[in-house]
């Protein structure tokens, strides 16, 4: 328990010092009745980096890198709890992301993982 409560305290610290405004109240976690608001993140000088690099780049480097849309397609092949049609594509959108990842999910091209097929094993 004396392990768990260091934790706790060192969490907290942390969170004071590098989380949003108003989430440490009198030195604890604050509590909230709904989950707040916290898009965009702003404050405390975080500056907040997704998808934010790739449209910095040279059109020539961009186009040897894949798209957001291949990338979270590779990234969820295979996991069979992912379902990217339950996606929230308004906030998805507003945070900037690939518009054709989201229209590829509307039109109902939501890859399900497939489960693995046993492989035998030689003897």
């Amino acid at each position: 328990m004396a392990a768990g409560r260091r934790l706790r305290a060192r969490l907290i610290e942390h969170e004071a010092r590098w989380g949003l405004e108003g989430h440490v109240l009198s030195g604890d976690f604050a509590r909230f009745d709904e989950p707040p608001n916290t898009w965009p993140v702003e404050g405390r000088g975080l500056n907040w980096q997704f998808q934010t690099h790739w449209h910095a780049l040279p059109a020539a480097e961009q186009e040897r890198m894949h798209t957001e849309r291949e990338e979270v397609l590779a990234a969820t092949a295979r996991e069979p709890t992912v379902d990217l049609a339950k996606m929230n594509l308004d906030y998805y959108l507003s945070a900037g992301g690939d518009p054709s990842l989201a229209a590829y999910v509307r039109r109902g091209k939501t890859q399900r993982a497939r489960p693995r097929k046993a492989r035998r094993r030689s003897r």
